[in-house]
């Protein structure tokens, strides 16, 4: 399916207050586009992290001690886990999505290395203290989700939220 991208430089807060987008965000562009995000409800009581979109009743929760750039950004981030939706494409997700990451070998493998290290860190090989390394960041549930392609795409919207297209 054929991808584009909405300029989100002229999106402004209007009212941070508000209880649906259009009230909360100016973006006349995105909503020409997408004229269904109009209805997505906003909430304010996530107290653990930034925000979070959810599907099931078509809601972005944000957190409500974020500065009005960072609700503008969080806001434009789950949106665009809206549209993932919308157009089919890869979401987004959490780190509560994520289970077990580790097979039993390498879970038998990340014992070993570990107390290993444990008891001698300095006597670990260059390749044990690589490996040692390359598990845990395999095992951690916070890597796994920055590594969703839909997780990447939204990081990308949030990280151009002020750059103008032209």
């Amino acid at each position: 399916k054929p991808r584009f991208e909405v300029d989100d430089s002229g999106a402004k807060l209007k009212n941070p207050n508000g209880k649906n987008l259009s009230e909360v965000l100016d973006h006349p562009t995105l909503f020409k586009n997408y004229p269904e995000l109009a209805d997505v409800k906003v909430a304010r009581t996530i107290k653990d992290g930034y925000g979070q979109y959810d599907p099931s009743t078509n809601t972005i929760d944000i957190n409500p001690n974020l500065s009005p750039d960072q609700a503008k950004g969080t806001i434009l981030h789950e949106l665009q886990h809206n549209i993932q939706d919308i157009e089919g494409f890869a979401s987004g997700g959490n780190t509560k999505n994520f289970g077990k990451l580790l097979s039993d070998k390498e879970s038998v493998e990340l014992d070993n290395l570990g107390k290993k290290a444990d008891e001698n860190f300095d006597g670990l090989s260059f390749q044990e203290q690589e490996r040692l390394n390359e598990l845990v960041a395999k095992n951690d549930p916070n890597n796994a989700y920055r590594r969703l392609a839909g997780e990447a795409e939204s990081r990308a919207v949030e990280a151009r939220m002020n750059m103008p297209m032209s």
